[in-house]
């Protein structure tokens, strides 16, 4: 069962996921990766399916970074579950309200996995460079879908004009011929 936050803080929220840790014992241990994918509040089922099939392979952290209006108050709501209906996952779903949108990183950089390599994914529309991004900076890989984009071709540009070892796109890979 998660533990539910409402209006709180990051400094909570590391502290539920310890409690969650302890709790869950040896599920929360062996983790390949942590995972922060950065999604819209439509979207957010869709996202927690996808990084559940990905963690049936790769057992993982997963922080979904929910950004809300700009203009509305400053506040943090969060769900903190290990394994349940997100398979073998230590998942964080964060709601940031208001300016601290802009500073996902300064909540989400805690909750990094210790020694596991950082993927960050836009499921939705990326900023337009992601290498710079502020969630970006932090990831050993960055993942894009130009597809999702309003305008892809444009946007696929804009991935090969910024691009950076260690950027990938799915569209990239739905276009690359596969070889055995």
């Amino acid at each position: 069962m998660p533990t539910t936050l409402w209006d709180t803080t990051g400094s909570d929220v590391v502290k539920a996921l310890l409690a969650e840790r302890r709790a869950a014992g040896a599920l929360a241990s062996g983790l390949a990766l942590t995972l922060v994918a950065v999604v819209d509040e439509k979207r957010v089922q869709e996202a927690e399916q996808a990084a559940t099939i990905a963690a049936a392979a790769h057992p993982c952290r997963l922080i979904m970074v929910v950004r809300h209006s700009i203009t509305a108050d400053n506040r943090l709501d969060a769900e903190v579950q290990i394994g349940g209906r997100l398979g073998s996952t230590e998942a964080v779903v964060m709601r940031m309200y208001g300016r601290l949108g802009l500073h996902a990183e300064s909540v989400v950089l805690p909750l990094l996995a210790p020694d596991a390599p950082v993927v960050t994914w836009w499921h939705g529309v990326p900023p337009a460079e992601i290498a710079t991004d502020a969630l970006g900076v932090l990831a050993n890989r960055r993942v894009t879908d130009s597809a999702q984009s309003p305008e892809p071709a444009a946007a696929l540009t804009q991935r090969a004009n910024d691009f950076v070892i260690g950027d990938t796109d799915l569209t990239w890979t739905r276009c690359t011929p596969w070889r055995s």
